[in-house]
């Protein structure tokens, strides 16, 4: 897959990083500022072209980086349900519903 532009979701994939952009934050759980989860839901065009949303909860540690778009360092409080955000992820994913995985990064959008 190739890079959407910054006005749309999407997803880029590596080995073993998933890059979203323009995620929707739906759902914030914070254990501590600095671990908890969020729940975030994203589009994905497939090789057909054809458009579906699908939900990820990001497993936040003490090792992931929470930031605004300035670089400002951020933690698990800052977050709210409806912001937009761009991600990276493990490509290792459970096979639950939602799937989780653990979060590398998330950087808050304007």
């Amino acid at each position: 897959m190739s890079r959407n532009s910054s006005n749309q979701q999407g997803m880029v994939l590596s080995n073993t990083i998933i890059h979203v952009e323009n995620a929707i934050i739906e759902e914030v759980v914070a254990y501590t500022g600095r671990t908890g989860y969020v729940l975030i839901s994203f589009g994905v065009t497939d090789e057909s072209n054809m458009f579906s949303m699908q939900e990820v909860r990001l497993n936040v540690g003490n090792n992931t980086v929470i930031m605004d778009e300035g670089g400002s360092s951020l933690n698990m409080y800052d977050l709210r349900e409806g912001m937009r955000i761009d991600g990276d992820f493990s490509s290792a994913m459970t096979r639950s519903i939602p799937p989780q995985s653990p979060a590398y990064r998330v950087q808050v959008l304007k």
